[in-house]
This record gives structure tokens, C-alpha cells and sequence, in this order.
């Protein structure tokens, strides 16, 4: 669904409309094909970039699409590389100035990575626990969290839906309407609330 046509559909929800049309059970094993997705739209959506859009900064967000791709690629990385061994998780130590936050190549060639790596897990390393450490306030503190590779995975996922979100208000911004791929930065309740309304 094209970008105008979720802006249409949004002003038109009148309230008290049920958020899920239906939910079916999944399988650990769906999570991969959903993750692999999400990182393939955003690989779409920076290949149709110069590295000057790539960089730009926003007015609005004061921040660029690069720094959000890289953010949101560094969650994937700090969970593939410490999920899937006896290491400990942790989402926020992560290399800000990469090459990835600059130039599009870069981003490209890690997201096909990170597909690449994700399409590799098996059910074993889905269902395998961990433990995520997270600061939970800006004086450094931090606490530990029992969960799962398969939780991780989802919210890894999750986490870059939203940051896809706002790499499109950004690319909006820029007037770089046509390279936005349909449904890029629309979270899974969104779809099934739009699919509802059809």
C-alpha cells in the first residue's frame, strides 16, 4: 500500500475500531522470514539513496537515515554475535561513526550479512535462552533480563520497524517519496488494522 494511501486511511479511522482483525499461531521458525523482510525493505529503501540523502540531517529529528540504519543494524549485530554463543547480550554498547552510518554500499553489504546470517539459525539457536543487559537510565545504570534468542529476534525486529518509521518521515522530508517501499515502517498491528478497514 503506497505511502498516501495509509495517510488517507488513517485520518478516515473513526474510534472504538477493534486495533487486530485476527491472529493466528505462529512457529518460532516464522519470526525469520519476518526479520529477513524487514532488513530487505530497508536495504531497498537505502539502495535508491546518495550517500548526501544518506547523511543529511533532519530538521525535525535532527538526526540522519544513516544513523538510524546503523542503529538499528548495530541491535541485530550485538544479538546475532552474543545471542547465539554463552555471552551476555548488550543492546546498547555499540560503535557509533561506522561506515555504516555514512555510505549506503556499507549499509547494503551488513544488512545482506545480517539476512545472510538470520537465514542460517536453526530452531535450536530460536529457542536458546539469554541474557540481555540494558542501561536503564542516562547515569549509566543498567539491569539484566532473562529471555530468549527468539524474544530478541522479534524485538531486534520490532526496534527497526520503528526506525524504519522514522527514516520515512525523514525521506519525506527530503522529498524522496518515490523510493519509500510500500509498507516500509508499518508495523504488523498496522497492516492488520489497514487489512481490517478493506
Amino acid at each position: 500500500m503506497p505511502a498516501s494511501a495509509f495517510r488517507a486511511v488513517g485520518r478516515a479511522i473513526p474510534r472504538g475500531i477493534r486495533s487486530v482483525r485476527r491472529m493466528t499461531s505462529g512457529t518460532p521458525s516464522d519470526v525469520i522470514p519476518a526479520a529477513v523482510a524487514v532488513l530487505e525493505q530497508q536495504r531497498i529503501f537505502v539502495s535508491g539513496m546518495t550517500c548526501e540523502n544518506y547523511m543529511s540531517q533532519s530538521m525535525s529529528t535532527e538526526s540522519s537515515i544513516g544513523g538510524h540504519v546503523r542503529h538499528s543494524l548495530d541491535h541485530y549485530k550485538r544479538l546475532l554475535e552474543g545471542g547465539t554463543s554463552d555471552t551476555i547480550v548488550e543492546f546498547d554498547s555499540r560503535i557509533r561513526g561506522t561506515d555504516v552510518e555514512f555510505y549506503p554500499d556499507a549499509a547494503i553489504e551488513e544488512i545482506e550479512s545480517l539476512k545472510d546470517t538470520i537465514n542460517s539459525l536453526g530452531d535450536k539457536d530460536l529457542l536458546r535462552p539469554v541474557e540481555c543487559v540494558f542501561l536503564i537510565d542516562g547515569e549509566g545504570k543498567s539491569m539484566k533480563f532473562q529471555s530468549n534468542f527468539l524474544r530478541e529476534l522479534w524485538f531486534v525486529t520490532h526496534h527497526a520497524i520503528h526506525h524504519n518509521a522514522i527514516m520515512k518521515v525523514i525521506a519525506q522530508e527530503l522529498i524522496l517519496d518515490e523510493i519509500i517501499p510500500d509498507e516500509f515502517g508499518m508495523a504488523p498491528s498496522t497492516l492488520n488494522f489497514i487489512g481490517q478497514r478493506h
